[in-house]
């Protein structure tokens, strides 16, 4: 009886454990890679920087104030222009 009811709390400890994270992660975030320009709100954020970015010339991008950008492992940030 032990034994059923602890297999039992496992399952369902793993099954919520992988509910919570799928909605945490479909919410709100934006992936972001390669060419990027326009805002970034709220609404997307936190944006994820998967891979290296660029804003093209004669593009602009905005973020907005309370937006988190993430920037992956091994990737930077950087300022070309202004």
């Amino acid at each position: 009886m032990v034994a059923e009811e602890l297999s039992f709390w496992i399952i369902m400890t793993i099954v919520l454990t992988l509910l919570i994270s799928t909605h945490s992660l479909s919410f709100a975030d934006t992936i972001v890679e390669d060419t990027v320009s326009g805002n970034w709100d709220m609404a997307g954020s936190p944006y994820f920087v998967t891979d290296n970015c660029n804003v093209p010339t004669e593009s602009v991008l905005t973020i907005h104030p309370g937006v988190q950008v993430i920037i992956g492992e091994g990737l930077s940030s950087h300022v070309l222009e202004l």
